[in-house]
């Protein structure tokens, strides 16, 4: 993120109208401020419950926080005197899942539980006022918006979404179905697939938008205007069904090992629209955490055989598709005798900085602190092809469950501002290599030795043409002893935006993620070891790691005008985090090894359940022996590209260097 002096806004806000629109834009750039950020730290812990927290949720001007738990508790803070002003014992027979003020009003709060029942509660006569009964299964989340105060959205694991209005008279009926479905997920043709509905999330800036997450990879989208309630409508085949979101990489409804993907199950456990309604934040279990464009479609990276081998050395007709807002560079030059001049890239002094630092820490195996320096270097140079090629470089030595394809995306774009680069014409190849796209690899290999006649006999293309080869033979194998070859095309998704990676999401289906800013300038998100995590939205760097929960953090939920937030998990309280004045002597809960324990993290997600509890044996064990951070010099690497593309292991164990991922941004 690239600061801007608070006192600019200070003089800004003075020279204009105190009644102009920039006090708005002031109040909302200062709301979450970086150096808030640096001292937030434990204010409160909430006690009252008597199980896990499983959600929070502030009211509209902020006054009071609701908390639901699995001891069938609701209960109203007072978060200035930290004290609970009303608890009532919900009435339901499961845990409780998810709780909403009832907009415009001061006096009404509802529940969703584990007992597929929702609840409509009084504050002022503390009572229950109705239940719904509509659900076959247990519902997990609520929505509303204050433009539509009377509307109510359910999101449950039976498959479907209902729609609740409060202006109308609604009784359930035993035995009988209510024709109240707006979405139902369940009518799809998949085998050994029963659909969830796990999240749900209405833009309040255009509340006619839904957005809901299932147990699988995909968001959803739809257009409530032109979707119609009834006992069972369907869910894509409905016209009010938008498009779907989703990492390119994801989107395979084939072998997960043919795509180069896990075979554990991915969920989404929570989504979330940006303040101003642009954007579509997905905490995907077992994968990582995403940013989407809400309202714009973007198409997924991929190559075909076709794409090369419809190429020639001269001209590569296909490259000018690859990015329509970023030039190609004079494409039809020849390659065989094309020179450039690497320094011509840099107009920054400083991205030139921090691309040397980053070279530097590529070369030390430092993957995850090298592609922070980039991240940042790219904020400052956006149009430099040799910074995608090198964080293509990290991400392939990094080798965390979606950098291939983050490499691969990477490589398009350097490409594109640059088709005469020849490391990034060999990245993109060792990216289809690591993605099993075995012959799409060989495909583009063959076009770079055609091209550039004079590295045909480099030891990196023969090296990577054994790979590719072992892994072509390797297929076949599979293919032969495979007795089920039946496949499934993708989904027509769009693709991301941002992808925010160093947690582990994978023991509860309940973990949120949250903007944190009025302009949504931060990204965080609850982690199973017990901390939250809290990235900058620009970068994708992280900025700190907090310890929250003696074993998981689930809920994050930011006030809505103030620099505080509550978090709950395992634990039996709420707690709240404010910006604290910082003693020497006083105890932080800011963690500092946090590539150690993002790459723990990674390693996490791809284990069973034993070894994940003896992971958190460990961790546990050695929580309070953090370490210092290892302070980075500057870097001495002159080169304008990292070096050793040949040893580039897809191995995301060699990044434990424990260096702080703040020092990319001071450098």
């Amino acid at each position: 993120m690239i600061r801007k002096p608070v006192a600019n806004y200070l003089r800004q806000r003075e020279c204009q109208s105190p009644t102009g629109a920039f006090n708005r834009t002031f109040e909302r750039s200062l709301h979450v401020f970086p150096s808030l950020l640096d001292r937030l730290e434990l204010e409160a812990e909430l006690v009252g419950h008597h199980g896990c927290v499983n959600c929070l949720e502030w009211n509209e001007d902020g006054s009071l926080l609701a908390s639901g738990s699995d001891d069938l508790k609701v209960i109203l803070w007072d978060h200035l005197q930290h004290k609970h002003v009303w608890s009532l014992d919900s009435g339901h027979l499961g845990n409780i899942f998810s709780v909403k003020f009832l907009p415009k009003t001061i006096d009404n709060v509802i529940t969703a539980a584990a007992d597929h029942n929702i609840k409509l509660h009084s504050i002022k006569n503390n009572c229950t006022q109705q239940t719904f009964r509509c659900h076959a299964n247990r519902v997990k989340r609520l929505a509303n918006t204050p433009s539509t105060p009377y509307l109510l959205w359910s999101a449950s694991e039976d498959g479907t979404v209902r729609q609740f209005d409060f202006r109308e008279h609604h009784a359930c009926q035993d035995g009988q179905p209510c024709n109240n479905v707006l979405i139902n997920v369940g009518n799809r043709d998949q085998r050994n697939y029963h659909p969830e509905v796990k999240c749900i999330a209405v833009n309040n800036m255009r509340p006619e938008l839904l957005a809901i997450g299932c147990n699988d990879q995909y968001v959803r989208l739809y257009d409530t205007r032109m979707l119609t309630k009834g006992p069972r409508p369907t869910s894509e085949t409905v016209k009010g069904y938008i498009r779907g979101f989703t990492a390119g990489h994801l989107n395979k409804q084939t072998s997960s090992a043919r795509h180069g993907i896990t075979k554990r199950s991915i969920t989404c456990t929570y989504v979330t629209f940006s303040p101003d309604g642009q954007e579509l934040l997905a905490n995907l279990g077992g994968e990582q955490v995403y940013l989407f464009d809400a309202l714009r479609d973007r198409t997924p990276t991929k190559f075909t055989v076709d794409d090369f081998e419809a190429s020639t050395p001269d001209t590569c007709h296909f490259i000018s598709n690859l990015s329509s807002s970023t030039p190609t560079n004079n494409i039809a030059t020849s390659y065989t005798t094309a020179k450039y001049d690497k320094r011509s890239f840099f107009t920054s002094s400083r991205s030139e900085s921090l691309r040397t630092r980053g070279n530097d820490a590529y070369n030390c195996r430092e993957f995850s602190l090298a592609i922070q320096y980039y991240n940042v270097a790219i904020l400052w140079d956006i149009d430099n092809p040799i910074l995608y090629s090198n964080r293509a470089a990290a991400y392939l030595g990094r080798g965390w469950d979606g950098d291939a394809y983050a490499a691969l995306r990477d490589c398009r774009m350097a490409i594109s501002l640059n088709s005469k680069h020849f490391k990034s014409w060999i990245r993109l190849s060792r990216c289809l290599n690591y993605l099993r796209l075995y012959k799409e690899s060989k495909a583009c290999l063959d076009f770079v030795k055609s091209c550039f006649i004079c590295c045909a006999d480099k030891e990196v293309i023969k090296s990577l043409e054994s790979e590719i080869n072992d892994g072509i033979a390797t297929i076949e194998r599979e293919r032969r002893n495979t007795t089920n070859n039946q496949s499934r095309n993708s989904v027509n998704c769009s693709d991301f935006k941002m992808r925010y990676c160093g947690h582990c999401n994978t023991s509860t289906d309940i973990k949120e993620a949250n903007f944190f800013g009025a302009n949504s300038q931060f990204i965080m998100a609850g982690s199973d070891e017990g901390s939250f995590f809290i990235w900058d939205r620009e970068s994708a760097n992280i900025l700190h790691v907090i310890r929250g929960d003696d074993s998981i953090v689930n809920c994050l939920q930011p006030h809505p005008t103030q620099c505080i937030l509550a978090t709950s998990g395992i634990d039996h309280v709420v707690r709240l985090w404010s910006p604290q004045l910082r003693m020497e002597e006083t105890e932080t809960r800011h963690l500092h090894s946090i590539d150690v324990l993002s790459s723990e993290n990674q390693r996490r997600m791809n284990f069973n359940s034993f070894e994940v509890m003896l992971l958190n044996v460990i961790y546990h064990s050695e929580a309070s022996n953090d370490g210092n951070d290892i302070p980075d010099g500057e870097g001495n690497n002159d080169n304008d590209d990292n070096n050793n593309d040949n040893n580039n292991n897809n191995n995301a164990n060699n990044n434990d260097s424990g260096l702080n991922p703040l020092s990319c941004r001071t450098s």
